[in-house]
């Protein structure tokens, strides 16, 4: 676990993450709730805005499925030392509608990190605590040249 990257996290709660993020990162705008400093869990909060939405006034299945993205792959970067890794599946199961202007949050957790790979989780819940999506993911340790 690299305590640069949990004390990095640590000094933006509160906060939209900015800096080095991916394009849809930057789109999707997840702000920081909290890192434990002990395990390096983090939780991320999403809005559901306009754009975000399916023809049903619903979150977009393919938004979901980048939140859970987003929040594992930030997960796996602040626990790994000065490893990158790319995801090699990513399993979905949707459970409840979110709408425009509700705020989510995402709660991944590692299962486990190996020599070459790693295993993660992740919860999506509403305010009330209720879930609304989970998913997993496979991920595989890019090589150093």
């Amino acid at each position: 676990m690299s305590k640069e990257k949990i004390a990095f996290v640590k000094a933006h709660e509160g906060k939209h993450i900015e800096g080095n993020i991916s394009g849809l990162g930057a789109w999707l705008n997840a702000r920081i709730l909290s890192i434990n400093e002990k395990t390096g869990m983090l939780q991320l909060e999403f809005e559901v805005r306009p754009d975000m939405l399916n023809p049903m006034s619903s979150l977009h299945g393919g938004a979901i499925s980048a939140i859970l993205d987003e929040a594992m792959g930030m997960q796996l970067f602040v626990l790994s030392e000065d490893t990158a890794y790319y995801a090699t599946s990513l399993q979905v199961d949707f459970v409840r509608a979110a709408f425009e202007g509700q705020k989510i949050i995402a709660q991944p957790e590692l299962i486990r990190i190996g020599k070459r790979s790693a295993n993660m989780r992740c919860l999506i819940l509403d305010e009330k605590g209720e879930v609304l999506a989970h998913g997993s993911s496979n991920y595989l340790q890019i090589p150093s040249s």
